[in-house]
């Protein structure tokens, strides 16, 4: 985060947190607010830390839910899970299967 982005006095979203590695970086850069958020049970420990100031959050929950009214100027997220990679994988047969489907209809073959 040196220098490629500004997180100093921005309300920051740590979704997927994990150790929230990103969060207190974000903390340490002078975010205005970090929400720690992951569906692992043992984020809680996070609260414990000594660099949470008191107007941190962690929290333990599914991706945003409860967070509709909230707004974020910046949200990190991790790379996708298991359960996202399953609906890019069906995206992407699907959308192989339509390419072949043309190539089957336009008579477009390779070899």
């Amino acid at each position: 985060m040196s220098g490629i982005l500004d997180v100093q006095g921005k309300r920051v979203l740590d979704l997927g947190c994990g150790a929230g590695l990103i969060g207190f970086c974000c903390i340490l850069k002078q975010s205005q607010k970090v929400l720690f958020s992951d569906l692992h049970p043992n984020i809680g420990e996070i609260k414990n830390h000594p660099l949470m100031p008191s107007q941190d959050q962690v929290k333990v929950q599914d991706l945003c839910a409860g967070e509709a009214e909230e707004t974020y100027d910046t949200i990190f997220m991790p790379f996708p899970s298991r359960s996202i990679d399953a609906v890019g994988e069906t995206f992407l047969n699907t959308l192989k299967a339509l390419i072949f489907r043309l190539m089957i209809e336009k008579h477009f073959i390779v070899l």
